[in-house]
């Protein structure tokens, strides 16, 4: 049960780092000039 909440605990506090990289990379691309949003929902924190 620990180790399971420790997992969740993680996975709320950083759902999927590859969408946050992402998401930055496009915003320093300067591919849009308005602040990026994401192309997918990102999951409610």
């Amino acid at each position: 049960i620990l180790d399971a909440a420790d997992f969740i605990k993680f996975t709320v506090i950083r759902p999927l780092p590859g969408l946050e990289l992402s998401n930055e990379r496009v915003g320093v691309q300067g591919v849009q000039p308005a602040p990026p949003l994401p192309d997918q929902p990102q999951p409610a924190l």
